[in-house]
């Protein structure tokens, strides 16, 4: 928490019913997904090595934008009503 408020970011809460809503689910674990497939790894410490690698690569525009993305999520359940959202919005 004190990094959270050092770094002036707001904690985001998501029922624990609406798995669908996690903030890691939209954009960022897709592109992390999509750059380390087909890698393997000899341990877990390597796994964490080349995620913390990959976000360090990652320019500004890309958590711009995966941020964007999440509001816009996050406006559209609104809109709904709460209603899971069918398709991917952040492609």
């Amino acid at each position: 928490m004190e990094t959270l408020q050092k770094l002036k970011w707001n904690l985001l809460t998501h029922p624990p019913y609406s798995p669908d809503l996690a903030p890691s689910d939209f954009y960022l674990f897709g592109r992390l997904i999509s750059d380390l497939q087909g890698k393997r790894f000899v341990d877990n410490d390597a796994v964490i090595q080349t995620v913390r690698e990959w976000i360090r690569h990652q320019l500004k525009p890309f958590f711009k934008r995966a941020s964007e993305c999440f509001q816009n999520i996050g406006k559209n359940v609104l809109t709904l009503e709460g209603s899971t959202l069918k398709t991917d919005m952040c492609k």
